[in-house]
Formats: C-alpha cells, sequence, structure tokens
C-alpha cells in the first residue's frame, strides 16, 4: 500500500466524509450496567477523483485506528496487508464494501463488523481510511487525506472526544457488571445487594480501619441489624488505655480445642486452680451388671436363693428404655437375704452432691414387706456407714419405680475416692427382690 502521493492505482481520488456519532443517556440498574451507546460509529461521505467527479462502483473500504497521524512505510506489509506489530498500530481494523451511485455517496457502520476497542487516549488517537476497487490486492489500497494534501504529516483523521463517549458506560475502561473484572455498585440504602458480593478474597490480609480513625478506637464488624445486632468488635482500650481486646455481644460456642497464651480474668490459664473453675450438675449412672460388684452373703440369716440377670427390651430393639436388671428369688418359706456390693470412685471434678445425691430403681414381685423388699446402705470415702442415709430402707413395690436417695447431712466425701454400695435383697417363696440402675447426681468442674 502507498500513499496517494507515491502510488496511485485507481484514478487520483479524494473523499469528503464525516462521521456522525450518536450517544444515549446512559441508565444503570442495581444488579448489571446496561449497554448506553449503540457500538458503532456512522461514517458516510462522497468519493470523488482528482477532478471532483463522483466515483460509481463497488469499492471496498478499510478503516484502522493508530496512535500517530503519519502513515510510514513500515505501517503496511508488502503485499498491502496492516503491519499489526507497527508500534503505531492501535489493534483495531476491519473492511467495508460499498456500491456507491451517481453522486458517489457511501455510508456505513464502523465497529459492526469488528468491535470496537474501549477508545483510551494516546492508543487509539487516529482513524485511517482507505479505499480500493473491490476485487483488485491489497497493494492498491489508498489512503484518503483527510486534508487532501499527501505531502503533510497528516495523513489519518483525527478522533475527536465523540467517539471517547463509547466509553460513557465504563470507568476507566471498565465495566459494571458481575463479570470478572466488571465493577459492583450499590443497592438502595447504600447496601451491597446479594448478586454482587464477592464469594471470597486472593488477599492474605484483609483490613479494616486501616487508616486508624475509628470512633473511640471501637472498631466493630455487626451481624444482624435490630433483630439481631450481635457484634464482634475491637476495643484497643479495654480495660485501661492501650489495654485492647476483643468483644462478643453473645455466647461463643468452640467445638475444636481452645488454647490461650493469655490471661482469664486477669489470671494466667496455667495458673487458675482447680477450685476456682465454676461447678455444674453432672449425671454418673451405673446399670447392672455393676461394674467391679460382688454378690456376697452378709450379715445373720439365711441366704439360700438364685441371683438371676435379665435385659427388658421394653419398646423394641434400639428403644431408648431398655434396661437390665438382678433378680433375687428363694424356694424357701422363710425371708432370706443376699447382698450386692458395688464401689463408685468419686470422679476429679467432684465438687458436691446435688439436692437428690441418689436415684435407685428397684421392683417387687409383690407389695408385701414379709415377702420381699430391698435395703440400701452406703459407706463414705472414709469406709464409714452414713447414719442418717434416707430413702433406702424397706423399699418394696410391685411395678418398677425409683427412691430418691439422700445422705441427711452426714458422711466425708472426698473427690477421686470411692464410696460403697450395699443393697440387700430380701425375699421368700411367695416374692422376688429386683435391682436396677443408680443415678449418681453431682456437681463437678
Amino acid at each position: 500500500m502507498h500513499k496517494i502521493k507515491k502510488q496511485k492505482l485507481l484514478a487520483p481520488i479524494f473523499a469528503t466524509m464525516f462521521a456522525v456519532i450518536i450517544v444515549l443517556l446512559s441508565t444503570f440498574s442495581a444488579l448489571q450496567a446496561a449497554t448506553t451507546t449503540p457500538g458503532t460509529i456512522n461514517y458516510q461521505g462522497r468519493l470523488l477523483n482528482s477532478l471532483n467527479v463522483p466515483l460509481a462502483g463497488n469499492y471496498t473500504f478499510r478503516f484502522s485506528l493508530w496512535n500517530s497521524a503519519d502513515w510510514q512505510a513500515a505501517d503496511t506489509l508488502a503485499g498491502g496487508a496492516i503491519n499489526g506489530v507497527s508500534p503505531r498500530y492501535a489493534g483495531w481494523q476491519e473492511t467495508h464494501a460499498s456500491t456507491t451511485g451517481t453522486f458517489g455517496l457511501f455510508n456505513m457502520a464502523l465497529g459492526d463488523t469488528v468491535a470496537f476497542p474501549n477508545f483510551s487516549a494516546g492508543t487509539h488517537d487516529f482513524l485511517q481510511v482507505e479505499v480500493k476497487a473491490t476485487g483488485q490486492p491489497d497493494t492498491s489500497y489508498e489512503i484518503l487525506d483527510p486534508q487532501g494534501n499527501t505531502a503533510d504529516l497528516i495523513d489519518r483523521k483525527t478522533i475527536h472526544e465523540q467517539a471517547f463517549a463509547e466509553n460513557a458506560d465504563t470507568i476507566d475502561n471498565v465495566e459494571i457488571g458481575t463479570s470478572a473484572g466488571d465493577l459492583a455498585v450499590l443497592s438502595v440504602g447504600g447496601i451491597w445487594n446479594i448478586n454482587q458480593i464477592p464469594s471470597g478474597t486472593d488477599q492474605d490480609l484483609w483490613q479494616i480501619d486501616a487508616n486508624d480513625n475509628a470512633p473511640g478506637g471501637v472498631i466493630q464488624l455487626s451481624f444482624g441489624s435490630a433483630l439481631l445486632n450481635k457484634i464482634l468488635s475491637y476495643d484497643q482500650n479495654g480495660v485501661a488505655a492501650g489495654d485492647g481486646w476483643f468483644n462478643f455481644s453473645d455466647d461463643v460456642n468452640i467445638q475444636g480445642n481452645l488454647t490461650t497464651t493469655g490471661t482469664v480474668n486477669g489470671v494466667n490459664i496455667n495458673n487458675i486452680p482447680f477450685t476456682n473453675l465454676a461447678a455444674r450438675a453432672i449425671t454418673s449412672r451405673l446399670k447392672p451388671h455393676f461394674p467391679g460388684a460382688v454378690a456376697e452373703a452378709l450379715g445373720a440369716g439365711s441366704h439360700r436363693g438364685k441371683i438371676q440377670s435379665h435385659f427388658v427390651d421394653a419398646d423394641g430393639p434400639g428403644g431408648p428404655n431398655n434396661f437390665s436388671y438382678y433378680q433375687w428369688t428363694t424356694k424357701q418359706g422363710g425371708v432370706n437375704d443376699y447382698d450386692i456390693v458395688l464401689r463408685w470412685r468419686l470422679p476429679d471434678d467432684f465438687v458436691s452432691w446435688q439436692a437428690t445425691p441418689l436415684v435407685f430403681r428397684y421392683k417387687t414381685l409383690t407389695a408385701n414387706l414379709a415377702q420381699n423388699k430391698l435395703d440400701v446402705s452406703i459407706d463414705d470415702t472414709t469406709g464409714t456407714n452414713i447414719a442418717g442415709l434416707t430413702g433406702g430402707a424397706n423399699l418394696v413395690n410391685n411395678a418398677w419405680t425409683t427412691t430418691n436417695i439422700g445422705f441427711g447431712g452426714g458422711g466425708t466425701f472426698t473427690a477421686g475416692s470411692e464410696i460403697t454400695i450395699y443393697i440387700k435383697m430380701s425375699a421368700t417363696n411367695a416374692g422376688d427382690a429386683l435391682v436396677g440402675d443408680f443415678a449418681f447426681n453431682y456437681n463437678g468442674r
């Protein structure tokens, strides 16, 4: 390709032309930016020869963007194509075929074939327009000099501010929308719309109050508004100036391990005595077979009979109400008894007994004390029998039931030591004594 001044393969021609750009007012929705410009530039003119005679026929126009007004030989390859690596080339070109009429008129929409880039000053400053007879090789292209003067250094048309209105729906050439690289907008009330919130960040640091000017030195992160209004905040003053801490306005649930190298209520946690920890109500339950229990014939009287163990599936496989028990039976007409002796170690976190220390489940075959009964006695952790025991004597009921056993203010109970429980089962051939489970209710840390 050559300028007209260097080689003319057509009759010498030049065109008078003008571009009409229509810019529509832009409107944005809360979710996505609207396309506010048509994306094309209307370009029309008359094609004349050097004698100002209109040229009628089939012509091909080539348009391209450049950062320099002066065409140079290196801007075109030997075959007439645009040199895509020329430092002056701005990376956009397209061709249009047009049939001019009697008056040489042509009209086309630039950007309709190849989309325009976002216009940037210093890059997309000049439009080069070339024409050739359709069907001729690319070396036939002639530049339509905007001033009609091929001797000067102005070979391309200056792009004025109208073309840059194509960027009216962008900020620094960035669209408003929800795709990668887009800008988000705020919804009514100045809050993020849920569809605009990014799912995360690749940054390793997220700063709040980077300028260190939070009122009162308190930086807040709020969960909910009037309904919940739960706050995670950092107070740089804490108890005293410079003694900062985090505040949580609700309970904190930690499902993993908690490690602290600081203090709790001003005391290093490693130095907090075990006895300073708050106690809580705890229930521990023992079910037959009691671990470590023995059956023993204790005391005077007759001890002829049989102990059996049973399991009751009260509500079917997997149900919560299944239980096991011991049963003492005898074929003797007189009362015969036998004892089950078990020892229970008070946990290391034991502090005290609850109001109802023990709950014992039991049953007798009949409701007649002369035929069957159960009696419970307990030695404290010093091995001393608790004289004030309540709720453990002459137990009889022909249905499964429970009794609350208290210590009556007596006994010594030391964490980590054992108490001994004696369950005396008495029966005749008309009755049986059945022993169920024990519940130990205590306060522990």
